[in-house]
């Protein structure tokens, strides 16, 4: 599921301060909301491993466990970094 993908690429941007918190809590809310379906924890299951390690972290600690609330997401925020690599700025 390419949804996923995007996800992730989310997940980058608001480490890397790139997104609007708005739009991050409400890709969280879409996240959960996916993951409360057995087909998505069943792909998730399935396919964690292809997603980079961080995100796997995120997903598996703050979501899947339901405790993502929006001060354990800017805590997780403040105590990540991202590689240069991953940042995406945009003009």
């Amino acid at each position: 599921m390419c949804q996923f993908s995007s996800y992730e690429n989310v997940f980058r941007q608001h480490l890397s301060s790139t997104i609007d918190e708005e739009i991050w809590q409400g890709f969280c809310a879409g996240m959960r909301f996916a993951l409360s379906h057995p087909g998505y924890r069943r792909y998730w299951a399935n396919m964690h491993s292809v997603y980079n390690q961080r995100f796997r972290s995120f997903v598996e600690r703050e979501l899947l466990r339901g405790k993502a609330d929006l001060d354990q997401i800017t805590a997780y925020k403040k105590n990540s970094t991202v590689p240069p690599r991953y940042s995406i700025r945009l003009c």
